[in-house]
């Protein structure tokens, strides 16, 4: 078989490793057509086996003209690309069948699974050698330098993107930027349990006592690999220990959410009877009242600026990783407003906030538990100013009634940077969780000795 025949095979398994990665795409909503697939999404697997059918035709068609010399860089240079890609998909698909529809929202490069996310990597690089090569060979040699420099370039590109795949997939951790580095650490160490929370599944424990954690990324465990090492299994391990009794950590988390949402939590939480209810509380949870717009990444923005950093968001590891620590570098700047600006300096949000804050507590008492709010405060080991904004509003929660369980004395002895997960994450590490659930051990222990 001549080698253009090679490249011509070469291209249709590519190609037919990708359609039947579309095949084992499931629709999230609607099941029209055969109980898989909404009548859009069909409709395209109808217009994608049609290009299939015609590429067979155009590749496997006997063009003895076309066969008379080797194929040149570009056929080959796509033809190893396609068949990277295909493969890819194909393990992709595999790996989970939500993949197999990625394609649609513009992922095409973006694997989070080991394997396809380098074989991806190779077909751009495949690409990228191709089309250097006949451009240096086509164009004139007055243009040769500066298309050195734009090689240089794209092989800097190129290495920084491989580089930070393998980094990503290798060693993952959590950044603030939510970049592939977090979503591969998402993919790896967080399981969901049947409630859809990053828990236990809890089977009958009649003889435990229950403790509930409820919050946002803090309660969530952000950037913390073992969910043991968590502030809410902390706590329920040194309460185990010192009253005797078993106690079972419930955890009803998720990253984002806001007072109103973790009132809807509660609720849902409710018939597990725990005896100890806990908000673990982050600065930002009143974000859902403010009035200035807190700063927006600039895959939020509407114009086409925003739609290529989406574009490269969901394709380009280095992108991802960049946007990391110009982010990091920026951070600065997201304190920087006056104090009137911030939602914790406008006390008409405050006391809507407060209000709030009460409704949680009160749901928690009338189900007749223990409830503490724990605002997080390890982050005022940074600043001065996070410090004053974080004690002036844990004193109006004191004099508006609220159970303020206050941990700020436990991190006095460190500094922010031993507290945090990572430079590129805030988040609290497993020694302030840690910390954490030691301050709030005695508070818990006096209300369980008064309860009797």
């Amino acid at each position: 078989m001549s080698a253009t025949r090679w490249v011509r095979l070469g291209t249709l398994l590519g190609v037919t490793l990708w359609l039947l990665s579309l095949f084992a795409y499931v629709s999230a909503r609607h099941h029209d057509v055969l109980g898989r697939w909404s009548q859009s999404y069909a409709a395209f697997l109808g217009a994608a086996v049609f290009v299939w059918g015609v590429l067979c035709l155009l590749l496997w068609r006997s063009r003895p003209e076309l066969e008379s010399g080797p194929p040149g860089p570009m056929a080959i240079g796509c033809c190893a690309a396609l068949l990277c890609l295909g493969a890819a998909y194909g393990l992709d698909a595999l790996d989970d069948p939500v993949n197999g529809g990625r394609v649609l929202v513009g992922d095409l490069f973006g694997s989070l699974t080991t394997v396809p996310a380098l074989l991806e990597w190779v077909a751009v690089a495949c690409v990228a050698a191709a089309v250097l090569r006949v451009v240096f060979r086509d164009i004139g040699p007055r243009w040769h330098n500066s298309l050195l420099v734009m090689a240089t370039l794209a092989t800097v590109a190129l290495l920084g993107e491989g580089a930070c795949r393998i980094w990503a997939l290798t060693s993952p951790r959590t950044e603030s930027t939510e970049g592939f580095q977090t979503r591969v650490w998402m993919r790896r160490y967080v399981q969901l349990n049947a409630d859809g929370f990053r828990d236990a599944t809890h089977t009958d424990t009649s003889a435990h006592r229950r403790l509930l954690v409820v919050g946002d990324s803090y309660a969530f465990g952000y950037g913390i690999r073992d969910p043991s090492e968590r502030f809410g299994e902390r706590l329920a391990a040194a309460l185990s220990q010192r009253t005797a009794t078993g106690w079972e950590s419930y955890n009803a988390s998720r990253p984002g959410l806001a007072t109103p949402d973790e009132i809807v939590l509660l609720k849902r939480m409710l018939p597990v009877h725990p005896a100890v209810v806990v908000l673990l509380y982050a600065f930002n949870d009143i974000d859902y009242l403010r009035t200035t717009p807190p700063p927006r990444p600039v895959t939020a923005r509407t114009d086409w600026i925003g739609a290529a950093a989406r574009l490269l968001a969901r394709n380009s590891y280095l992108a991802t990783e960049v946007y990391a620590y110009w982010w990091q570098v920026g951070g600065a700047a997201k304190h920087s407003d006056p104090l009137p600006a911030h939602p914790y300096g406008d006390s008409a949000l405050v006391s809507r906030h407060l209000t709030d804050l009460g409704r949680f507590v009160s749901l928690a008492r009338s189900a007749g538990a223990i409830v503490g709010i724990v605002p997080v405060t390890h982050q005022a080991r940074a600043a001065d100013e996070l410090a004053r904004t974080y004690d002036g509003f844990e004193r109006a929660m004191s004099a508006a009634g609220l159970p303020v369980w206050r941990i700020e004395g436990a991190f006095v002895s460190y500094q922010f940077a031993d507290l945090r997960v990572d430079q590129l994450d805030g988040h609290m590490n497993a020694t302030a969780n840690q910390l954490a659930a030691n301050a709030v051990l005695p508070v818990i222990l006096d209300s369980l000795v008064n309860r009797r």
